[in-house]
């Protein structure tokens, strides 16, 4: 299949970067590219008679005002014909034309905008971790997180492309769920005082129950070495992987490589026995190490590059051949306009760091992998993009959507799960190791992770 993109003569790379993506890498097309003083967006398939006329309103906009706030979407949204929030679009339709089809989105000008996160380089506003809060986006703001409305102006798409050209196919894709586990502290017992350790047994106890837990505490805080290891109750890598054998998946376990803050790294290093014997263990498995750059890195490419350093050097060092390395920013902390260039220049092959903290679901509007794009020097970049769909503290802690470990949390992450599985894309999950301690917390992942298609009535 070959299709015909004639555009506006404005955001030419913009422009390859998006439809490249889209039909090549997402349809599995070639796509011909025409820049002109065209007033518009027109989609034709080779050979056909018939074009899809599409408004060109946020690149045409861009052109003239490079990351300037009259160029984000004007809220509230209105609604297309379809049905759907507009991001950006001519609500009073396009002049009709023979042998044309008009569209009202600007789906491919709405798609850059959500992929190169352009809205976070635009507005200023953080959290205290210097963050871009869910708060800030307009996809939170107009009740979208939850809907992947990327994918929903795909499929809209599709249908019009189907209609107007029978016999289209596209390539075939399958739903995969992809666990990750940030190990920001891969030790209970590291730097930990006996009162922390006496602490922790009576919360075994007493809150959660567990007398068994709390004797494994108490005993680990006397032992030493390999004993202590398989006491230690943030081990937890050798249970997340039968976890994820069990269920037909390979988890990614991200290590800081420094310590980069004193109050929000835990700093133990990568040469540690202990992180050494779960290397081994992991890449035993086949499952992947991948890295967590601390907490001060995400505005510091030196320090990114130094991480991604110690982190090879570690993995030849214990003779483990990895073919990539990606992971995520700790704190998910992320420049929208440099963090990336960082990973590229660094030679990170993926970063999964693009899900809000504060709330779960769609930060990038769609649950498929794509390539970052550097807006400040507008070129694409190497590196690849994970979104992030959800975080367990995300859905567990007061402090954000504060859901709970029980029945609630789990029918929220079980649909935005069947969501990806609806547009067979990818449920990006992130569960840490210390979450696994609280036998609810456990419980909670193992069912979402193993959960039937079927909408069950309860925790499985």
């Amino acid at each position: 299949m070959i299709l015909h993109y004639r555009h506006p003569d404005t955001c030419r790379a913009e422009r390859r970067y998006i439809a490249k993506w889209l039909f090549e890498e997402i349809f599995g097309w070639e796509v011909r590219f025409e820049a002109g003083a065209f007033p518009h967006q027109t989609l034709q398939a080779e050979g056909a008679r018939e074009s899809l006329v599409l408004p060109d309103t946020f690149l045409s906009a861009a052109s003239k005002n490079w990351l300037g706030v009259e160029t984000l979407p004007k809220e509230p949204l209105w609604r297309s014909p379809e049905g759907l929030p507009v991001l950006y679009g001519r609500r009073d339709g396009i002049q009709e034309r023979e042998r044309s089809r008009m569209f009202s989105i600007d789906v491919l000008g709405s798609l850059f905008f959500l992929l190169s996160s352009y809205e976070e380089a635009v507005v200023e506003e953080r959290d205290h971790h210097g963050r871009f809060p869910s708060q800030a986006s307009v996809l939170r703001r107009e009740n979208l997180l939850h809907r992947a409305i990327g994918n929903e102006y795909i499929e809209t798409l599709w249908r019009e492309m189907t209609g107007l050209w029978p016999g289209l196919t596209r390539r075939s894709r399958e739903f995969r769920i992809q666990p990750s586990h940030d190990i920001d502290v891969p030790s209970f017992y590291w730097r930990r005082s006996a009162g922390a350790v006496i602490r922790e047994s009576a919360r075994q106890l007493v809150k959660f129950r567990c007398a068994l837990g709390a004797l494994r505490v108490a005993g680990g805080g006397f032992a030493r070495g390999p004993a202590q290891w398989r006491l230690d109750p943030f081990d937890t890598i050798e249970a997340i992987m039968d976890q994820s054998e069990a269920c037909g998946l390979k988890s990614v376990f991200n290590y800081i490589p420094e310590r980069t803050s004193v109050s929000h790294d835990v700093g133990m290093p990568l040469d540690h026995p202990q992180i050494e014997s779960q290397w081994r263990n992991i890449a035993a498995r086949n499952h992947e190490i991948g890295i967590h750059p601390g907490y001060e890195t995400c505005e510091h490419p030196e320090r990114i590059a130094r991480g991604a350093t110690l982190i090879r050097r570690q993995l030849e060092k214990l003779k483990i051949d990895q073919e990539i390395l990606g992971g995520r920013q700790h704190f998910l902390r992320w420049n929208s306009r440099s963090t990336a260039r960082s990973w590229e220049a660094a030679g990170l092959s993926y970063d999964s760091t693009l899900g809000f903290a504060d709330q779960c679901g769609f930060r990038c509007g769609v649950c498929y992998e794509f390539p970052l794009y550097d807006l400040e020097n507008r070129r694409v970049l190497a590196l690849r993009e994970r979104p992030l769909i959800a975080m367990d503290c995300t859905v567990l802690d007061d402090a954000y959507m504060g859901l709970g470990s029980g029945e609630e949390a789990f029918q929220y992450l079980f649909d935005l799960r069947e969501t990806c599985r609806k547009y067979e894309g990818d449920f990006t999950i992130l569960w840490h190791n210390n979450r696994l301690v609280n036998p609810r917390e456990r419980d909670l992942y193992q069912a979402i992770l193993s959960a039937p298609t079927e909408r069950p009535e309860g925790l499985v």
